[in-house]
């Protein structure tokens, strides 16, 4: 084989060939193509130095499957290797489509299961810090209470209007629907009669949650009667 073949199948001839298709390619945003020609560096600089491997030919699956789980032993993230999986992918998609190889050695390689973290919980003290900092303040003190007594997303509070909010006069309760995304809710007496509140015909399973002296109804009532 002459050096122009095998300049040709080097992995830094390879890798700089990919980084110029990527540089004008639209196929990817510009941060997807930063990270793609990272993770194929840091894949060239491994099968180099770690396997020996210095030709883009001689690259197997289980070089590809030995570098992940040496970013897995580094501790990289789920998401961090299954980015790398794809950018993997996409190096030797290029040289399939390039000619430079005949099949792609990542064309099976399996991408590692997400991570489904759980939410993290405020602790008591969190909690409790939390609503005593709002307890001045009426307007925040209810907005606080909001989301921790329903579990609505910031931006669903964000779009929240006060005719989506039904204060019953007389109750120290609201009942609100936490899987409504426009923060729906019904009166109290609806509720106790059909135990169910809707949007857009739906039924969805609502919950009425306790609102604290501060902020109850009658309180925020006679606030408005004294301001007019």
């Amino acid at each position: 084989m002459n050096i122009n073949v095998l300049s040709r199948h080097s992995l830094s001839d390879c890798l700089s060939r990919y980084s110029e298709w990527l540089a004008t390619t639209r196929q990817y945003a510009e941060r997807s193509k930063r990270e793609y020609r990272d993770d194929v560096s840091n894949l060239a600089a491994w099968l180099e130095t770690r396997a020996g491997v210095r030709s883009v030919t001689a690259v197997q699956r289980q070089h590809l499957t030995a570098f992940l789980a040496q970013c897995a032993a580094l501790g990289h993230a789920s998401s961090t290797r299954r980015r790398s999986v794809a950018a993997i992918r996409s190096f030797f998609s290029f040289l399939v489509q390039e000619g430079v190889v005949r099949y792609s050695p990542a064309a099976d390689l399996l991408p590692p299961e997400r991570e489904t973290r759980p939410p993290r919980i405020l602790t008591e003290d969190e909690y409790t810090r939390l609503r005593d900092a709002a307890s001045d303040h009426p307007r925040d003190a209810a907005l606080v209470e909001l989301a921790l007594q329903t579990g609505l997303r910031l931006s669903e509070i964000a779009r929240l209007k006060t005719t989506d909010i039904v204060l019953p006069p007389l109750s120290t309760d609201i009942v609100i629907c936490p899987h409504c995304r426009t923060g729906h809710t019904r009166p109290h007496s609806d509720t106790q009669r059909t135990g169910m509140c809707g949007t857009a015909g739906v039924p969805r399973r609502a919950r009425a949650i306790h609102l604290p002296l501060r902020i109850q109804p009658c309180n925020l009532h006679r606030s408005d009667s004294k301001r007019r």
